[in-house]
Order: C-alpha cells, then structure tokens, then sequence
C-alpha cells in the first residue's frame, strides 16, 4: 500500500495578533486565506518539501475584532515505495501534503491561542482541493510516453440489434 510519510515538520513562522481587548460579538467574522508551494527539486527522487501558508484576519465588511494570524508551517515528506511517478501524481502528492500540514497548523493555532488574551482559534475544517492553487499532473501516453494534448474518444459498440441490422444492410449490398 502506498503511503505519503511526513519525515519532518516545524513551523517557520507565526504572528498572531488579538485586534481589541473587548470580547468580540457573536457575528464576527473571519477571512482565511491559504496557499501552499511545492519543491520537488530535492537530492533524492522521493523526497519533497512543501510549505503552507495560513492567513486569517477579520472580514473587511466587519468589526475589526478577533485575530490577526499569519503562520506558515513546513514539511519534508518521502514519497511511497516502490516509488510513484511525480509528473503524473503532482496533483493528489501536494494536495495530501497540504492537508497533513494544515492538520497540525490547526493543533498549534489552538494551542496558541489558548494562552492568548481572546478566544481559543480553532481554524475551520477546507477542502483545501478547491482552495490552493494546485500543480496540474502531466498525462502521458503508455505507448511514446510523450505528453497527451487530447485523449482519444472510443465510440461505444452498436446494440445487437443494430448489428444484425447492418450486417443485413452488407448481404443486400454484396448480392444485388
């Protein structure tokens, strides 16, 4: 079974402000913004490094209460054995990095928060697939394994029916 391993992680930087000392409304809200970056130029072929950035600040058309947080975490992660192909699994590789950081960015902004003068910040679960700008994969085609600009379209075989009706339409054709 092919796993991605987390072999290293370490947040890189954190800045977290709490805007006023009064306790927030009830309708405050919040913009979260996330992006992500990909290395895979590391020594070894299996080896990645991807880095996450984490943005939350009040909504513009709000109250300016709450946090002000800007955190970026990183990771080292080892790709499965035997090893995949990177160019045609880019896509799902740094999207499940993405996630796996963003889990354990959400345990230390709890944490962090918690001591803090506000609230605890629990950052909201994303489909982080609709959210990043992700690397696109590359298609290849088994035989050349030159990159696919267009897949081919197989026209699905015709009915039975339709089949005797054509191989009908051939007998007339031959003996007339």
């Amino acid at each position: 079974m092919n796993h991605l391993w987390l072999e290293e992680c370490g947040l890189d930087s954190i800045r977290c402000e709490w805007l006023d000392m009064k306790p927030a409304p009830e309708s405050t809200r919040h913009s979260l913004a996330v992006s992500q970056e990909s290395d895979f130029s590391l020594q070894s072929e299996r080896r990645f490094a991807q880095t996450l950035s984490v943005r939350i600040s009040p909504a513009s058309d709000g109250p300016r209460y709450g946090y002000d947080i800007e955190a970026k975490i990183s990771g080292r992660f080892r790709l499965p054995d035997p090893p995949v192909k990177v160019e045609k699994n880019l896509r799902i590789i740094a999207l499940n990095a993405a996630m796996i950081l963003y889990g354990i960015l959400r345990g230390h902004l709890i944490t962090i928060t918690a001591a803090c003068a506000g609230h605890r910040l629990l950052l909201p679960t994303v489909d982080l697939s609709k959210t990043l700008q992700l690397p696109e994969a590359k298609q290849e085609s088994r035989k050349t394994g030159k990159e696919v600009v267009e897949k081919p379209v197989k026209k699905p075989p015709l009915p039975k029916s339709s089949r005797k009706t054509a191989s009908r339409k051939k007998e007339k054709k031959r003996t007339s």
